[in-house]
């Protein structure tokens, strides 16, 4: 079973992503800021992370670099309430995957998943 962690401040957030994902068959993992994903990353290694932008702490950009530094080949999703398209440019130059904004497009998300871990 494919392994996803997934990272928001907002616990109703990581229960919606939870639930979604739980349904299409993946396995998981979630913590509610960059230091504990940071930490849970190195622990569980997961396929794909689905990460926040704004967050309290360690920003998303900041946690993306890090987990970069630490898996330079990991897909990460970056997820934000906010449609800013410098926000979003950034992320992808440090790495991620895709950026997706909230509320969460699940068809769209599940697909973009689907055909980076097949």
């Amino acid at each position: 079973m494919k392994k996803i962690l997934c990272v928001d401040d907002e616990p109703i957030n990581l229960m919606i992503i939870e639930v979604n994902l739980m349904a299409e068959g993946y396995e998981v993992y979630k913590a509610e800021d960059g230091t504990a994903a940071l930490q849970m990353f190195k622990e569980i290694k997961p396929q794909l992370v689905l990460l926040d932008i704004m967050m309290p702490g360690i920003s998303g950009i900041d946690t993306l670099k890090e987990l970069k530094k630490i898996d330079p080949d990991v897909p990460v999703i970056m997820v934000s309430g906010v449609t800013d398209e410098e926000t979003a440019k950034c992320a992808l130059e440090y790495g991620a995957y895709d950026y997706v904004t909230k509320p969460i497009d699940f068809d769209y998300l599940n697909t973009t998943i689907l055909i980076k871990l097949l």
